[in-house]
C-alpha cells in the first residue's frame, strides 16, 4: 500500500482566521499519513498526529514562540529526530526523522531576501538560500542509499523562474542523486510549484491533488500545496 503525503506551507494561519478551518478540513480528508508543513503554528496544526519540528529560532527572534518554519506529522511515531544540519547551515529550517520506513528531510530553504533587510540584516540576496543548499548537499548525501524523501518549501520553480541561473544550476546538483517529482508541474494559475518532493530510487511520489492558494473568496495561503501517493520501488 502507498503512504499519502502531503505537503503545504501555511503562511503562519492561526486559529483564529477565517481560513483555518477550511484548511483543516482539506488537509484532514486527504487522510494523509506524513505531512510536510512550512510556515505553522505549532498550536493550529490541520491533523492531529505525531509532531516533530525544526527548532523556533530561525534569526527573527521569538515574538511567535509557537512558529515553526518546518513541521512534520506522521500517522505512525517518529524515530532517529533531529532539528540542527550540518555547522553553517542556517538554524531553524530543517527536521528530519524516520517513519513508516522512510527518512524523511522536511526543509524551509530560505528565500532570496533572508536576512538582507529584516531578521539579522547582514546577508546578500540568495546567500542564505545558498548556504542552505551547502548543509542540504552533506545530508542527502550521507542517505541517499536508504529509503530517503526531501519535502517541502524549496522556493525555487523548477525549471527555471525568476532566480538566477547559477541558483537553479545549485539546487539541481544538490539534487542530482534524487528525483525531484515535482519539477514541471504546473498550477491553475499556470505557475510552477515551489513546494517540492525529492526521492531516492527507493520511492516515488505523485501529486494526485493540489491544495489550492484560495477557496471561494477565502486566501487559504500564498502557496499551492499538493498530496499523493509515496511509493516503494520493488
Amino acid at each position: 500500500m502507498p503512504l499519502t503525503l502531503a505537503t503545504w506551507n501555511l503562511e503562519w494561519a492561526t486559529a483564529r482566521q477565517k481560513r483555518s478551518p477550511i484548511i483543516h478540513q482539506m488537509v484532514s480528508e486527504t487522510a494523509p499519513d506524513i505531512v510536510c508543513f512550512t510556515e505553522a503554528n505549532l498550536d493550529c496544526l490541520p491533523v492531529e498526529a505525531h509532531v516533530i519540528s525544526s527548532g523556533a529560532d530561525y534569526g527573527y527572534g521569538d515574538k511567535y514562540p509557537q512558529r515553526r518554519k518546518v513541521v512534520l506529522t506522521s500517522s505512525d511515531p517518529w524515530e532517529d529526530v533531529a532539528n540542527e544540519g550540518p555547522e553553517g547551515m542556517p538554524p531553524g529550517r530543517f527536521v528530519s526523522g524516520i517513519t513508516h520506513g522512510v527518512r524523511v528531510l522536511g526543509v524551509c530553504i530560505p528565500w532570496a531576501d533572508a536576512h538582507v533587510s529584516t531578521g539579522r540584516k547582514d546577508a546578500k540576496r540568495w546567500e542564505e538560500h545558498m548556504r542552505y543548499l551547502n548543509g542540504l548537499e552533506r545530508m542527502i548525501q550521507q542517505y541517499q542509499s536508504e529509503p530517503l524523501c526531501v519535502v517541502g518549501d524549496f522556493n525555487q520553480r523548477v525549471p527555471k523562474g525568476r532566480q538566477p541561473q547559477q541558483v537553479l544550476d545549485r539546487l539541481l546538483d544538490v539534487f542530482s542523486p534524487l528525483t525531484i517529482h515535482t519539477a514541471h508541474h504546473r498550477c491553475p494559475e499556470d505557475k510552477l510549484l515551489i513546494d517540492h518532493v525529492a526521492t531516492s530510487g527507493h520511492l516515488s511520489y505523485a501529486i494526485d491533488r493540489l491544495l489550492p492558494m484560495t477557496f471561494e473568496e477565502t486566501r487559504l495561503s500564498d502557496h499551492n500545496g499538493h498530496v499523493g501517493p509515496l511509493c516503494f520501488v520493488n
